[in-house]
């Protein structure tokens, strides 16, 4: 099995955390709590970046709640810093699964 050196620098790397944020954002840039984390925005990704490196970071408490479309179904949803959390592993070690995975891998 392959190891791989310095995934946790990459993952707390200031243009990593940028990207993740932009991911995140996607299709959300006009929600309420994407526009307030954006208005400090490179304090807030400075922020993240500083829990991640000094390994103080905890996730948010979740939002739950309902959707009817197409049927009823609870959600429950992270805070948007987690989500950009999210997108920042994901950018580092997806590339690394997704080369031993087969072409019918089905997943959520």
């Amino acid at each position: 099995m392959k190891t791989y050196n310095k995934l946790y620098d990459n993952i707390c790397s200031f243009d990593n955390i940028w990207r993740a944020y932009i991911k995140a954002r996607k299709s959300k840039r006009y929600h309420k709590d994407v526009l307030k984390f954006s208005i400090n925005l490179e304090e807030n990704l400075i922020s993240i970046q500083t829990k991640l490196i000094k390994k103080e970071y905890r996730t948010g408490e979740y939002k739950h709640f309902k959707v009817y479309e197409p049927k009823e179904r609870q959600i429950s949803a992270l805070p948007f810093e987690d989500r950009i959390v999210q997108h920042a592993i994901c950018n580092i070690i997806e590339p690394l699964f997704e080369k031993s995975f087969i072409c019918d891998t089905y997943a959520c």
